[in-house]
């Protein structure tokens, strides 16, 4: 879809007068924002329904406020529940199965694509990000168009299963503020600003688990909260929020136990589906405290912020939702969401179309709400009203057939660590061919099997090697050929000294996944520790033909090749990996090592 021009949508408010406010009380001039500051912020993992400005208990002063200030969409979907697919449709417009990144794990955007931050950019804004999670690290192609891109990120060792990927609101907010200090004054800025402290393990600061003993998850957004005012008070008292647009959204929601899952990825479920969306015009003129029912998506913000800075959006699958902003309508039209990440596990995918109040959820066992009546998503109608199925199934059928020729806009990435996504709570796979799908499991019938997994998963971050072999052979027991109870499997054998039976579940894990960079990853790590150095070397080049831009393999390269004797080979890599991620433990000391060897001065 193209994003009406501006000139469009004048004409369409003043011919509307219908919708959440009426649009004649709020002039044009109002929404053209040209040359203004920009403020996006995303709050990972965030159910709208857990935060006051959509009826919930908790205190959120800051996003009370902005609600206050300025317009609520109150029915914004998520393309998809998942961390970077998400974000990746949120810089593009894009569904998932345009931009091609349709996980955390398999995909990294590349430079095909256009994203927001270069539109801003190539328009003379300064541009900025500080990311709270390495989901969303530079190696996934969202940095592109920032001029400064801040994913630095810490663990205690490289190869601990329970490292710390994510910063805490605080330490982002000052990072943050520590860029808009530092900024050009005489030219306007566009500031990305992502927290991830609402996301499993729930874990507030003191303060936050004092106050809410017991609620652990509602801590954690109170303190997300808490530090959002402070970034606004900041600009607020240099007088800059009143020359700044702020948009402050999630990427997806959080199932709290709704439909038997636990956290996101699974179903596509109102509880991960739908998402905060506020958004807040400065100037004396612009709407204040507008509600919106109108559904509509996280791929519509890009047109949106762009239409209102006076910009040029790219073709794209969002709309400008200025008319909506204003008090007019859009035209109806379906709103999209999938979830691959079944794949996973080898069961299906689904895909959902929202339409007319109904959501249509395309799987094994189709379902449809009606959601006016049903919230909860308890009663399947498609059987009751076979016609609106029927109908509804054939529109998403038609989209998902446009999706098995994606745009081109990504590639093969290995972005996480086995260890990392175990810690984050997620399976480590890596999708199969979606075309031999439809013979799969549906994922509503695995789901006693996919707690089991996750408490495995607990184990394995919590570095409880031998627990973690035995929830894990009870999953295989259950379903022998579940790619990441196999990989996890693997891994957890490995630290436990027994490597033949590790190589035996990753490669049973490998035919199943012959791309699974992890399996390959956690094998190559195998014969490292072996000592079976050739392998080793063959298996971390795979890896890396396969994902170049992925650190952590080309650093065991370095390591294998130093063990060897080519230290001029080990210092290529280690110095490729610090371009890529120079706060990588351990890369200082391999580098200060390998030139020491080479009679080099450190740092040359």
């Amino acid at each position: 879809m193209h994003a009406p021009s501006r000139l469009a949508l004048v004409g369409l408010l003043a011919l509307s007068g219908a919708g959440c406010g009426g649009a004649d009380d709020v002039p044009p001039e109002a929404l053209d924002l040209s040359g203004r500051n920009l403020l996006l912020v995303s709050i990972d993992t965030l159910r709208a329904d857990h935060t006051s400005p959509y009826g919930y208990a908790l205190e959120t002063k800051a996003l009370q406020r902005l609600a206050d200030e300025g317009v609520t969409f109150e029915a914004a979907q998520s393309p998809v529940p998942m961390t970077q697919p998400s974000h990746t449709s949120l810089f593009t417009g894009l569904y998932p199965g345009r931009h091609g990144v349709r996980d955390n794990v398999g995909s990294t955007l590349t430079g095909e694509a256009v994203t927001l931050a270069e539109v801003l950019r190539d328009a003379g804004y300064q541009t900025g990000a500080v990311v709270a999670s390495k989901v969303l690290a530079r190696l996934t192609g969202l940095d592109q168009g920032f001029e400064h891109y801040d994913d630095r990120f810490r663990t205690e060792e490289l190869d601990s299963a329970a490292p710390l990927v994510e910063r805490r609101a605080r330490e982002v907010r000052f990072e943050a503020q520590k860029w808009l200090a530092g900024r050009d004054r005489d030219r306007p800025f566009a500031l990305f600003v992502h927290f991830f402290d609402a996301h499993v393990p729930h874990d507030p600061p003191p303060l936050f688990r004092e106050r809410y003993p017991d609620r652990p998850l509602d801590g954690e957004i109170a303190f997300i909260d808490r530090n959002l005012e402070e970034l606004l008070a900041g600009l607020e008292a240099e007088g800059e929020l009143e020359r700044t647009l702020v948009v402050v959204l999630s990427d997806h929601g959080e199932s709290l136990g709704e439909h038997g899952e636990t956290e996101h990825g699974l179903f596509l479920y109102e509880a991960t589906s739908h998402v905060p969306l506020i958004v807040r015009l400065p100037g004396a003129q612009a709407p204040r405290g507008r509600r919106v029912a109108t559904p509509v998506s996280l791929v519509d913000v890009m047109p949106t912020v762009l239409d209102l800075l006076g910009l040029a959006a790219p073709e794209g699958d969002g709309l400008s939702l200025v008319p909506l902003l204003a008090g007019g309508e859009l035209a109806p039209r379906p709103v999209l969401g999938e979830t691959q990440y079944p794949l996973f596990y080898r069961w299906a995918p689904s895909y959902s179309l929202r339409d007319e109040g109904w959501k249509y959820i395309l799987a094994p066992e189709p379902e449809l709400y009606d959601l006016a009546r049903d919230p909860d998503e308890l009663d399947n109608r498609v059987a009751d009203e076979a016609r609106r199925a029927a109908g509804m199934r054939a529109a998403l059928e038609l989209q998902v057939e446009r999706w098995k020729a994606p745009s081109g806009t990504a590639e093969a990435s290995g972005n996480l660590t086995l260890q990392e996504l175990a810690a984050l709570g997620y399976g480590g796979g890596a999708p199969i061919d979606v075309e031999s799908a439809a013979e799969l499991p549906d994922a509503k019938r695995r789901t006693e099997l996919y707690e089991q997994l996750n408490a495995a998963l607990a184990l394995v971050a919590g570095e409880r090697w031998e627990e973690a072999r035995v929830a894990l052979a009870a999953v295989l027991e259950q379903e022998p050929t579940n790619p990441s109870a196999l990989l996890n499997m693997g891994s957890a054998l490995a630290r436990l000294g027994r490597h033949a039976e590790a190589e035996q579940h990753l490669r049973a894990c490998l035919a199943l996944q012959p791309d699974n960079p992890h399996a390959k990853g956690a094998l190559a790590m195998s014969y490292l520790v072996q000592q079976r150095l050739d392998e080793a070397e063959a298996m971390f080049r795979e890896i890396l033909a396969q994902s170049p831009r992925s650190p952590e393999p080309r650093f065991f390269l370095g390591q294998v090749l130093a063990m060897r004797g080519d230290l001029a080979g080990a210092l290529e890599c280690f110095e490729q990996v610090q371009r890529e991620q120079p706060n990588l433990p351990m890369l200082e000391e391999s580098l200060a090592g390998a030139r020491r060897a080479l009679g080099q001065a450190p740092g040359k």
